[in-house]
């Protein structure tokens, strides 16, 4: 609560030093709660705006406190690793990360927090029955007043196309095989061609 101070135009000379500075504080005071107000105001505009679009998006979209808290997931993230709300309400977002990215996660959330550059990067989510979602995508740290109050993030389900990637890895090498063991067997038959001729 600021005090009121009364001020006549008559008499310059009661600006004083320390009335000065009292007012200066109020000012200061009176900036910085308009300021916090006005950020406030533009993140809640932003996140009517906008909420609808992330809420149909076929992405899996979440919002995270610092703290690890998961404070918003739409409607494709819920129906992907199928938690129920209030189990989602309840847990930490590495709870639902595999074991194997658990510390990258952590990493990527904390270079995150300290404004560093965090691009694109792939990690894994355990549904509700504990399967393995690949999934990959990227984050974004929300400041409001210099301080972390959000790291938003946007992942693509790839669990598919990893499969596709395995597969065809696993075939790329079955073919090298059987080229290897082709080459072997013809080399193998000109040296049994002569012996046999013997």
């Amino acid at each position: 609560t600021f005090g009121v101070i009364s001020v006549s135009s008559r008499s310059p000379d009661h600006f004083t030093e320390e009335r000065v500075a009292i007012l200066a504080a109020i000012a200061d005071g009176i900036g910085t709660l308009i300021e916090k107000n006005s950020s406030q105001e533009l993140l809640s505009r932003s996140e009517e705006k906008y909420g609808g679009l992330f809420e149909h998006a076929s992405d899996l979209v979440q919002s995270v406190s610092p703290g690890g808290a998961l404070q918003y997931v739409n409607q494709a993230w819920r129906d992907t690793p199928k938690y129920d709300d209030d189990v989602i309400a309840g847990i930490s977002f590495l709870d639902i990360v595999h074991p194997d990215y658990q510390e990258h996660c952590l990493e990527v959330f904390q270079r995150a927090m300290r404004q560093e550059e965090v691009g694109k990067f792939e990690t894994a989510f355990l549904t509700s029955d504990r399967r393995k979602i690949v999934v990959e995508g990227g984050i974004h740290c929300r400041f409001i007043d210099g301080k972390p109050v959000g790291i938003q993030g946007i992942f693509r389900d790839i669990s598919e196309r990893k499969l596709l990637q395995e597969q065809l890895s696993h075939f790329q090498q079955m073919e090298t095989m059987g080229r290897m063991a082709g080459g072997v067997a013809h080399d193998f038959n000109n040296l049994l061609t002569p012996i046999l001729g013997f």
